[in-house]
């Protein structure tokens, strides 16, 4: 069979599920048991693991306010990413050879969405479409 890019897109609550506390444990088995599903189709193909952050930025901002941190958004958001990144690149690479490589990135989705001319349902915050001087289209 042809090699094939293959996306798969966690959600924050596939990786803590509804009622589960908010703990590391928790969210590392979760990981745990998407890498075991995920690794049986890394050989001879390209995979690209897209995860969400919700439930884990909410905690983190709730902490954030509590605290009167004054820790931006982005960059809690950018902490629960670089967590969650962490724990699929150690599960992941737990399940596959060594010789298989696995690297993270991060992506801007609102630039993403503006090339791709995407129309987004949902939004978080500020608009996306203001970041990118489109406010008004």
């Amino acid at each position: 069979m042809a090699r094939q890019r293959i996306v798969i897109a966690l959600g924050g609550n596939a990786l803590l599920k509804r009622g589960e506390a908010l703990t590391a444990a928790n969210q590392r088995a979760n990981v745990r048991a998407a890498a075991r599903a995920i690794a049986p189709i890394t050989d001879g193909n390209d995979i690209v693991i897209s995860h969400g952050n919700g439930p884990q930025v909410g905690l983190l901002a709730l902490q954030a306010a509590q605290n009167d941190t004054g820790t931006p958004l982005d960059v809690l958001g950018a902490e629960s990413e670089g967590m969650i990144g962490y724990m699929i690149e150690q599960e992941l690479g737990n399940q596959i050879p060594f010789e298989r490589p696995i690297a993270t990135t991060m992506l801007v989705l609102g630039l993403i969405m503006f090339l791709f001319a995407i129309k987004p349902l949902l939004f978080k915050g500020k608009d996306w479409r203001s970041t990118v001087g489109l406010e008004n289209e």
